[in-house]
């Protein structure tokens, strides 16, 4: 199994914290040009907002849209599976054994 697959919980966690990660980042980026025209106190307001709303904003769609790309991936591999082999014998049907064979002449 692939450290990244895409039936896999690394993946949900990596999209999600480099993609916040990335969020926070830009926030910080475009409001730093107004940085400089800040009073102390407005400054560190606009830092903990540039921090917190991507965190929550960003974190949790991107959560939510790599988890339901998660279940789809495992829903995809077992239609895949349900396609290619026989339901009463488990084994694999004609499409899929005649791929099988062309494959493996071709080597």
């Amino acid at each position: 199994m692939k450290l990244l697959a895409p039936t896999g919980w690394p993946r949900v966690f990596a999209v999600t914290i480099v993609g916040t990660l990335f969020c926070i980042g830009a926030a910080l980026y475009v409001d730093s040009f107004n940085f400089p025209h800040l009073s102390p106190e407005a400054l560190q307001w606009a830092i903990l907002t540039d921090i917190f709303l991507p965190l929550v904003l960003a974190g949790t769609m991107l959560f939510a849209l790599m988890f339901q790309m998660r279940r789809l991936a495992i829903v995809q591999e077992e239609l895949q599976k349900l396609a290619c082999t026989d339901s009463l014998t488990t084994v694999l049907n004609h499409g899929a054994f005649t791929m099988l064979v062309e494959a493996y002449l071709e080597k």
